[in-house]
């Protein structure tokens, strides 16, 4: 295979951007192999499917973009409340059956595209590979084991996705919302955590993700080992370096940006949330109320919009959400009133 021939070129050769000479060039590519020919003419079909820059030489962040742009349900895995944590899993149902055949020509082209673009004639078919996904609820946690070994803590809330054995080439799995690993240590495999806006690789170590839909930012605190930490957007623009973390340090993510220079953190802050517990150091208001409504799943209505941007600080280990409340309260000046799931807030005159 002509090695100048790739996917970007093929993209630009389906959709009339590239030059008379890059024609003839991938013109002679798919006359060399049928297979070749096959592949442009599958990535033409994918190409009504889904726009150029979300076809992706990584063939799972592939179909879990496109599997969103389809909004596929994901499988509701019913969690177990906190602080008890036990093992709550089901597989995932990718596909309705309207789809079924949408899904199989994006997925066998993403696979063909892959393999004779890349030549990685090593690596085993991504479809064979069965994948899992585990939801939890407000208020619930789940402990996984992957088939490595390697052990998470899926924070309230949250969703993970992985395949059912790691291929032996790559572990990777793709997270929203929080979780805790502690990664097996494999030499010559990497363990790659993606989210929407950071991806995480590690060989073997113990440190928290959080990337919440809701929030700006990605965050990425070690607590023990090394991990790199880069940015989705900047590391397809430039030639961006990747940020690495060691034990007790932290970096962030904030779309569009390259990782945040790495600083010292208490690590055990970040961590409170396995246990069920809060610090919160001057964090805005609004974050603190997210953070109970997944805890305690509950709906916070804030009457007065000023309060949600002010700045809490407090550390909670065993109170409840009332206590919290009690204090928070006193703390920024505020009144409540509940109603079974729903407190209102209001700002005192």
């Amino acid at each position: 295979m002509n090695k100048e021939v790739n996917l970007d070129l093929i993209h630009r050769y389906l959709s009339g951007e590239c030059t008379d000479g890059e024609k003839e060039m991938v013109r002679a590519w798919m006359e060399l192999n049928p297979s070749n020919r096959e592949t442009v003419t599958k990535l033409r079909k994918i190409w009504k499917v889904s726009p150029r820059k979300d076809v992706d030489s990584d063939v799972e962040l592939a179909w879990l973009r496109l599997e969103q742009k389809m909004e596929q349900p994901s499988a509701d895995v019913e969690g177990v409340p906190l602080p008890k944590q036990k093992y709550a899993q089901k597989s995932t149902n990718y596909r309705k059956y309207a789809l079924l055949s949408v899904a199989a020509i994006i997925v066998v082209a993403l696979l063909t595209s892959f393999f004779f673009l890349k030549g990685n004639e090593a690596a085993s078919s991504p479809a064979d590979i069965a994948m899992r996904e585990v939801v939890t609820k407000r208020a619930h946690q789940a402990q996984l084991t992957f088939s490595d070994g390697s052990k998470v803590v899926l924070s309230a809330a949250s969703k993970i996705r992985f395949p059912e054995k790691f291929s032996s080439l790559q572990r990777k799995v793709y997270l929203e919302g929080e979780a805790y690993f502690e990664v097996a240590h494999r030499s010559n495999v990497s363990f790659i955590v993606q989210t929407r806006d950071a991806r995480v690789k590690v060989m073997g170590t113990k440190f928290n993700v959080k990337a919440r839909s809701e929030e700006e930012q990605v965050e990425v605190a070690v607590a023990q080992g090394k991990v790199a930490v880069q940015s989705n957007s900047v590391a397809k623009q430039t030639d961006e370096k990747e940020v690495v973390l060691t034990k007790n340090q932290m970096s962030t993510v904030k779309v569009g940006q390259p990782p945040s220079i790495p600083r010292v953190v208490n690590i055990d802050n970040h961590l409170t949330w396995l246990s069920g517990s809060f610090v919160f150091d001057q964090e805005p208001f609004s974050n603190v109320l997210r953070e109970w409504e997944r805890r305690f799943d509950v709906n916070f209505v804030v009457e007065d919009k000023e309060l949600l941007p002010v700045t809490f600080t407090g550390e909670f280990r065993h109170e409840s959400l009332e206590e919290m409340l009690r204090l928070a309260s006193q703390s920024l000046e505020f009144s409540y009133r509940r109603n079974s799931q729903t407190i209102t807030i209001t700002q005192n005159e």
